[in-house]
């Protein structure tokens, strides 16, 4: 049958039942407006996820250097293996990236996986299951911290191993009547004594998970208490979005080279490069 004669043959079917085509079209458009309405909110809440929980991890204008990407789900067999592959984030790559990049806001060091939890206990108190952190003095400003009381911890605090940390809100709720009276109160983690300097202001949560759940020690202090780290997160804040690109790629070749690994080869990189957050990712 010639094509003109099945046009000719189809708009006449569908003159001659207005009512059946008028729906069939309909329900064809309806159809294609809600399949495209879901895969837009499904992309919108990944993206919605992705960057409140990377921003929430790394701060503003900030990357971190380390040897596994942040990951919601869970991993296959081929990731764990390139990962395995990787080298080791030390100490000793914070000063090398700490050297290449002199303009850098900050540039701290924070104890990597795993991580240890602990019971925190105030007199008669107890907070079970706490994330427990190492970091130096400018994971503090890295991290956009601002304090509801007290002050952050110091160089000094680093030097001397001093049994200081600084609390998140959370805890801090849970542990005092009044969360900003804690300051100065000595507590207890994984049966040390820790004097309070400093209580985290809120963060907020997501999906149900607290972003203010935690403690940061000295990482001098932490390394003495629960042993050097299997490996560590290098994290870097930048004075704009605009300077992380070029910081990043200096980082990468720093590492490159303290390592002695092949052009070509990767450590796993990732950036906030919007304010409050916006995550991408080099791995």
């Amino acid at each position: 049958m010639p094509f003109t004669e099945a046009l000719r043959l189809a708009l006449q079917t569908i003159w001659h039942s207005k009512l059946r085509s008028f729906f069939t079209l309909l329900g064809i458009i309806v159809s294609v407006g809600f399949l495209v309405v879901v895969v837009a909110v499904i992309q919108g809440m990944n993206a919605y996820v992705k960057e409140n929980l990377t921003g929430a991890m790394i701060g503003t204008n900030a990357f971190q250097v380390r040897r596994s990407p942040i990951s919601v789900g869970l991993l296959d067999e081929e990731q764990v293996r390139t990962i395995n592959k990787r080298p080791l984030v030390s100490a000793e790559d914070a000063l090398t990236v700490q050297r290449a990049l002199p303009g850098a806001l900050a540039v701290s060091l924070q104890s990597g996986w795993p991580t240890p939890v602990s019971d925190v206990e105030y007199r008669n108190r107890t907070v079970g299951t706490v994330l427990i952190f190492g970091v130096t003095p400018p994971y503090q400003i890295v991290q956009d911290y601002t304090f509801a009381a007290g002050s952050p911890l110091t160089e000094t605090d680093l030097r001397e191993r001093r049994a200081a940390a600084v609390i998140g809100y959370d805890v801090a709720d849970k542990l005092f009547d009044v969360p900003e009276s804690g300051v100065g109160r000595k507590i207890r983690v994984a049966g040390n004594e820790v004097v309070v300097k400093g209580i985290i202001a809120r963060k907020g949560r997501m999906l149900g998970q607290s972003f203010d759940g935690f403690i940061l020690l000295p990482f001098t202090t932490f390394e003495s208490w629960y042993g050097r780290r299997k490996t560590t997160v290098v994290s870097v804040k930048m004075s704009s979005a605009d300077a992380i690109p070029e910081a990043m790629s200096r980082a990468q070749e720093a590492m490159r080279i303290a390592h002695r690994l092949r052009p070509g080869s990767r450590m796993t990189l990732l950036s906030t490069r919007r304010t409050p957050w916006s995550p991408s990712g080099v791995s």
